[in-house]
């Protein structure tokens, strides 16, 4: 899949509350010495690589160690505040839709049934950044932002059999082991949970499903399992290990589409095999229906 370079830089100082900036700016009741101690950070954050399918944020949080946070809006240039003199540490990060973020950690909404929903895309600095403020300067740094959730199509072919014995539409299944809580500041994917997708079947007879997730947790398996309901009142139990084709899913931000065959038992009832899974390098199935 394509990626795209789009360089957008959002030049910003750091705004601090307004308590702070009453205490620690200069007045005429205030010596000059008190502003002397004082100076500007101004940060550009750079919004450098991101999937083709991924949309910018609208607005983001800046969050700097002492100070607090700040939210911030990416269309808005600048910024002006005054700091101490002393070095800060800053992170910054956006909000998607069905997560939250509290202390540097961002964690993926649930289900009432305690499965993963789909979240937004969520961008973060690719690492926590100190910068030192200087008395009477302004001192320039940056803060490269980085994709942090990634799109995964997984494609089912039936193999063997008649095909015109599988009756269903759809296919709903769960993948395990999907990581539900990233840490901005160390970037430690954690809290393995539950994920539901939904296969529709396409006109080529295969089955397939979409899903956003932040990544795996590399201690834990990434099963998928499905049942399946054949003619004649048939049922199987289907179950695939996807832990080595998702090992190094958080190595890249392009949509990684994976396919596989099952294979289509003859018994009535019992356990079908899916066969490995593999890198699907075109575009995908068309008509894939998004959940």
């Amino acid at each position: 899949m394509k990626t795209r370079k789009l360089k957008i830089a959002y030049a910003f100082l750091l705004l601090m509350p307004v308590a702070a900036l009453l205490q620690t700016s200069c007045s005429d009741n205030e010596p000059d010495d008190v502003a002397a101690g004082q100076g500007n950070v101004e940060i550009t954050a750079n919004w450098d690589d991101y999937s083709e399918e991924a949309e910018l944020p609208g607005s983001y949080t800046l969050a700097v160690a002492g100070i607090g946070e700040q939210a911030m809006d990416t269309r808005t240039a600048t910024f002006r505040s005054l700091l101490d003199a002393g070095t800060y540490e800053l992170a910054a990060y956006n909000t998607p839709a069905n997560m939250t973020v509290d202390n540097l950690t961002a964690t993926v909404a649930l289900h009432e049934n305690g499965t993963l929903q789909q979240p937004g895309y969520l961008f973060s600095n690719t690492r926590i950044k100190s910068v030192v403020a200087e008395p009477g300067k302004t001192v320039k740094t940056s803060l490269k932002m980085k994709q942090r959730v990634r799109k995964l199509t997984l494609t089912l072919t039936p193999k063997g059999g008649d095909p015109a014995q599988l009756e269903a539409t759809e296919l709903e299944a769960v993948l395990s082991g999907i990581a539900s809580t990233f840490n901005i500041a160390t970037e430690e994917l954690s809290e393995a949970k539950d994920i539901e997708l939904v296969f529709k079947k396409q006109p080529s007879g295969s089955y397939s499903a979409t899903i956003y997730i932040l990544g795996i947790v590399a201690e834990e398996k990434q099963e998928l399992t499905f049942s399946l309901d054949l003619s004649l009142g048939r049922h199987y139990n289907f179950r695939g290990d996807l832990t080595d084709a998702l090992k190094y899913f958080g190595n890249d931000i392009a949509p990684l589409s994976l396919k596989a065959r099952f294979e289509l038992p003859g018994g009535i009832d019992g356990s079908g095999t899916i066969l490995p899974w593999e890198p699907e390098f075109e575009d995908g199935p068309e008509d894939v229906e998004l959940h």
